[in-house]
């Protein structure tokens, strides 16, 4: 039978797994809302936005699609390793291998 103390640990792994997915959705969100603006605006309006030198956000012709959206890019790679890092590998290096790496030294000096 599970004892009280065990049943706490999970319950908090379980709320810290949500709030990692929860955070990975509102990333998505902010990605999607914040990119859909910045594409309306400049097809709506017929202007350019300048990102960074030779990276900008424009409705011309010229160029590769990585220099005329390098937002939707960047961020989208950016929100891929954030996808990997929550649904793929979730125990990687994040606060549970901390945890678990606590745990074994601490089993360690008790042998």
């Amino acid at each position: 039978m599970e004892t009280q103390l065990s049943k706490e640990k999970k319950l908090i792994k379980a709320r810290k797994r949500v709030e990692e997915i929860k955070g990975f959705y509102k990333h998505l969100t902010a990605y999607l809302v914040v990119n859909l603006f910045l594409t309306f605006v400049v097809y709506y309006f017929d202007v350019t936005i300048r990102i960074f030198e030779g990276l900008e956000l424009s409705d011309q012709v010229s160029g590769s699609l990585l220099v005329r959206y390098p937002v939707w890019f960047i961020w989208g790679a950016i929100l891929l390793v954030d996808a990997i890092r929550v649904f793929i590998f979730p125990r990687a290096l994040g606060k549970g291998w901390q945890d678990r790496k606590i745990e074994e030294f601490m089993n360690e000096k008790n042998t």
